[in-house]
């Protein structure tokens, strides 16, 4: 098989490309093209004809021109929301997290793990009108006595943001990341400030990542349904000095530090207190120490702000995933399990007693599951001819990637269903509808996660397997398979949290099929069980364990590459 690939280097790409796109190019385009189809047919329902009607595009403009006003109103406040909260975020990963990057990504995207619309209730527990978030705005005057913060533009915007934030994030992450750090040494070196670096080299460098996160943000949002360091060491005996210190401006440095008490040893012709009209030592060194303690808590707060920002940004993604657990333990006075009411195991027990949810959940797990599997197959082959090889097309192959990525849900849902419903001799509505849509869906996410660790792969660990006698198939059995798995792992778990949150594409495309997003939003309509709250977290909780067995399995490959 080695000999093969060497032999048609060319036909390579191509077969690896091939599943893949073949996937996308009949579950993507020739959807997509049906919408457009159809979106220029005209007459009434059945009897629709196609007639070129591009009067449809002007009467959908005129007739809902105040919704689509309002849409793209909201997506612009929350896209650039998410920018400005996530670039801090993205930033101190990039630059500042060390060891602990793989950690606060695994946290990122965390949120996905629990169904989008239990974290759209998890919010109305925290937004409630007499929960704790409303009595404190009260208390402080910024909501009247009576004001509430549900069912306003501010929780919609609120919620777009939130549940949109690991796709600003995660772009600028990729951008910010691959940002050579000896381009800011350099600006630095030039006498640039902090500041000037930053508006210089890595805002520009960075440009990319906000784009992609703005696309990623702004059209999905669009069409979003529904929504409810510390100074150095010093040794003894230094001599006093002026010292610029990395990163920081010029600065006195003492042996003794400031204290006033090593005084009488610097002058010791003086002697303490006298009076003759000029000013003693420790006179003249407790300013100095006071602007020094200022000085030092200035640069401490300086230094840590952006790590303080990260943990609180961690614990606003956390929080209502922290809610959705603590509300699986309560036992509800009413249907809705909405105010806490007394704690209880109960429901952790008896957690299929509701009627239906546990068909639902283990149709979601078996959907997930399967779409994981197949997309992370494909997409991996996608990522390798990307990455590997140059071919013709591989623009139009890259543009194909990202298109469902910017696509709204509600978008590719319809247009999957246009699909399906035109070809009902071949397929019905039902599992077999959403593993494919699911498929679509995940492909381009696994595309580009697995991208992302080959563009920063070793080849020299390749190359020294064949230098040793391993034909090609060999060495990516050995050398690039173990090397790629965290990667694929990850993938594969970012595409089973996108399918078990999946609720747009799922309800359009699932006929009687029920999966656990379906059944949460059918029941709460007319009740909250704390059973749902027990399910979300039991997901949440098993896929953190395997991402959290990923993030230190990554660690101990990077380190053996670097031992390597």
């Amino acid at each position: 098989m080695g000999g093969f690939f060497h032999r048609h280097r060319g036909v390579t790409p191509y077969l690896l490309l091939a599943p893949g796109i073949l996937w996308l190019g009949i579950f993507f385009l020739v959807p997509m093209g049906f919408l457009g189809y159809q979106s220029l047919q005209s007459g009434i329902f059945p009897d629709f004809r196609f007639t070129w009607e591009f009067s449809n595009f002007s009467t959908a403009l005129t007739d809902y021109h105040q919704q689509l006003i309002r849409s793209f109103v909201y997506a612009g406040i929350a896209t650039v929301a998410c920018l400005l909260l996530a670039y801090p975020l993205a930033y101190w990963i990039a630059f500042r997290a060390g060891p602990w990057r793989n950690l606060f990504l695994l946290f990122i995207v965390a949120p996905f793990f629990v169904t989008y619309l239990v974290r759209t209730l998890a919010w109305l527990n925290i937004l409630a009108d007499q929960g704790p978030v409303v009595r404190v705005l009260r208390d402080v005057h910024i909501l009247a006595p009576d004001g509430r913060l549900l069912a306003t533009t501010f929780a919609v915007i609120s919620g777009i943001t939130y549940n949109f934030f690991p796709f600003m994030a995660l772009p600028l992450y990729v951008s910010l990341e691959q940002i050579d750090p000896r381009l800011l040494e350099a600006a630095k070196d030039l006498y640039s400030s902090s500041t000037q670096a930053f508006l210089r080299v890595t805002l520009p460098l960075s440009a990319p990542g906000i784009v992609a996160g703005t696309l990623l943000t702004f059209i999905p949002g669009a069409a979003r349904y529904p929504e409810p360091a510390d100074d150095r060491q010093r040794h003894p005996g230094e001599v006093p000095r002026v010292a610029r210190l990395p990163g920081r401006s010029l600065a006195l440095v003492h042996p003794h530090g400031d204290d006033p008490r090593h005084a009488p040893r610097l002058c010791p012709h003086r002697r303490h207190g006298e009076a003759d009209g000029m000013t003693t030592v420790a006179e003249a060194v407790a300013p100095r120490a006071q602007a020094g303690v200022a000085t030092r808590v200035w640069r401490f707060v300086k230094r840590h702000t952006l790590t303080v920002y990260a943990l609180f940004a961690v614990g606003y993604l956390m929080l209502p995933i922290a809610v959705v657990i603590l509300f699986s333990f309560n036992h509800p006075t009413g249907r809705f399990n909405y105010v806490w009411n007394t704690f209880t195991f109960d429901n952790w027990i008896h957690w299929n007693s509701i009627l239906g949810i546990q068909s639902a959940v283990e149709t979601s797990l078996e959907v997930a599951t399967l779409a994981t599997l197949v997309a992370t197959a494909l997409g991996t082959l996608i990522a390798l001819a990307l990455v590997r090889h140059h071919f013709v097309g591989r623009g139009a192959t890259n543009l194909l990637v990202f298109l469902p990525l910017s696509t709204p849900e509600i978008v590719l849902g319809a247009s999957l269903l246009t699909l399906f419903l035109n070809t009902t001799s071949v397929i019905q509505l039902g599992f077999w509808t959403i593993f494919i849509a699911h498929v679509m869906f995940i492909v381009s996410f696994v595309v580009i996660t697995v991208k992302a660790r080959l563009i920063g792969f070793d080849r020299h660990l390749e190359e020294a397997a064949m230098d040793l006698g391993a034909n090609e198939v060999t060495t990516f059995r050995t050398i690039t398979l173990p090397l790629l798995a965290p990667a694929m792992l990850a993938a594969a778990l970012l595409g089973f949290a996108l399918s078990i949150d999946d609720f747009v594409i799922t309800y359009l495309n699932a006929g009687p099929t029920q999966t656990f997003p379906i059944f949460v939003w059918g029941i709460a309509r007319v009740a909250v069980p704390p059973q749902v709250n027990v399910v979300a977290s039991a997901i949440f909780l098993v896929a953190i364990a395997i991402g959290l067995g990923n993030v230190f399995w990554q660690y101990r490959s990077a380190k053996r590459t670097r031992g390597a």
